[in-house]
């Protein structure tokens, strides 16, 4: 007695089906690898570019709430001097009266700031001590000869505004552009500080 109608066939896989199986199975893999990995460096890429933008607004914060309490603490420079390269700011960041230098240079790539103590105790200060460290305040800027950093604007003379153009560019992270953050900081006061 038979119990059923086979349709010709074992009840196995050729190795011919199992080749196929394989090799479809890989291509869908190799497709979602693909997909993921692209997806991945995708994340990384933006998460790099908000760090980068995100340290460089935190450095302008910075700057611009001590040049706006900045003050002359010296007959021969005002409250912020300007080059290229280096902004210096003449600002109590301490609470004791006397204003420290503040300093930010850009120094092989990277934004540092750093405080020199005042000496004396009485107008006019003296600044001859070497600061006790560098912060580093942004690691990767690329501001060049053309694009300085630092420019002190007079057209609002006699109020001093100090532009900010700071250029970052993270060369770890494919195919980001830089990013370029610009702030006009005015200092309030170019009086004696008392």
């Amino acid at each position: 007695m038979r119990h059923g109608r086979t349709l010709g066939r074992d009840d196995g896989l050729t190795i011919l089906e199992l080749v196929m199986t394989l090799a479809i199975l890989a291509a869908a893999f190799g497709v979602a690898y693909q997909y993921l990995y692209h997806s991945f460096a995708g994340w990384d890429r933006v998460a790099a570019v908000s760090r980068a933008e995100q340290e460089g607004r935190l450095a302008i914060l910075r700057m611009a709430n001590e040049v706006r309490q900045a003050q002359k603490a010296t007959e021969a420079h005002d409250a912020v001097t300007v080059s290229a390269t280096q902004l210096d700011i003449y600002v109590d960041i301490n609470g004791d009266g006397r204003p420290e230098l503040v300093r930010y240079r850009l120094d092989d790539g990277r934004l540092e700031r750093a405080v020199i103590p005042a000496e004396g105790s009485q107008f006019p200060y003296t600044y001859t001590g070497a600061p006790k460290s560098h912060e580093i305040v942004v690691s990767t800027v690329i501001n060049g000869d053309a694009e300085p950093l630092f420019v002190l604007d007079s057209a609002y003379f006699p109020r001093l505004v100090v532009n900010v153009n700071l250029i970052i560019d993270d060369a770890s992270v494919p195919l980001s552009s830089p990013i370029t953050l610009q702030a006009a900081l005015a200092v309030r006061s170019r009086g004696v500080s008392k």
